[in-house]
């Protein structure tokens, strides 16, 4: 399964790279980086679990200052629990892998112009909201959680923030969090009521 989104990833990128090398309209960018990630609920707190980020995206340019963008991502979350971390005292961990489809909309500030003339923007500020859809789930020891019980579909708000140090490379930072719980708590007063993503992802950006 992972080896076709891979492919996947590769293919939608070549596609977006000569749909945007005339610096028009339209934008292509590879992103690889890492999720730093906690699930509230899982009675551990944290961001202890480190997992991979990494996909393409494409944008839309809306005048100089503006663009709307979605990606395709490759998005590893979860839980690490240990002793010193855990309510219960007990050592697990939890581990989530996603494909991962935001749509944020980005506004761009503070003009620069490189060595050989090119100008561009140094900083993006975005915000939106992504949907996941669950592809395999790892649990190491008894984290006291159902593997039936995962939901398939995740939904996210998320911010996002990018700093360009060339024309074509850049650093981002993004925070992102569930909306609606990712566990089904049924039946009711069950313990855990309600558990969510929540993760740091930082990345690295090429633009083309």
């Amino acid at each position: 399964m992972k080896f076709y989104i891979l492919i996947a990833l590769l293919t939608m990128s070549t596609l977006l790279t000569a749909q945007s090398a005339d610096e028009g309209r339209f934008t292509a960018t590879l992103i690889l980086g890492m999720n730093i990630s906690q699930i509230d609920g899982d009675d551990a707190y944290g961001y202890g679990k480190i997992g991979l980020n990494a996909g393409v995206r494409g944008g839309i340019r809306l005048g100089k200052r503006a663009e709307l963008a979605t990606e395709i991502l490759f998005s590893q979350k979860g839980s690490v629990a240990l002793p010193k971390n855990s309510g219960s005292g007990r050592a697990y961990t939890i581990h989530l892998d996603y494909v991962e489809v935001p749509v944020l909309i980005y506004y761009k500030d503070w003009d620069v112009e490189d060595a050989n003339g090119n100008e561009f923007q140094r900083f993006m500020f975005g915000a939106g909201f992504s949907y996941s859809r669950l592809l395999n789930i790892n649990i190491k020891n008894n984290a006291g959680l159902d593997l039936d019980k995962f939901h398939k579909n995740d939904f996210m708000m998320m911010l996002d923030a990018n700093i360009f140090i060339t024309k074509n490379i850049g650093l981002g930072v993004r925070w992102s969090r569930s909306m609606p719980t990712i566990y089904n708590d049924e039946p009711a007063g069950s313990r855990p009521d309600y558990v969510i993503n929540r993760s740091i992802i930082l990345r690295a950006i090429y633009k083309f």
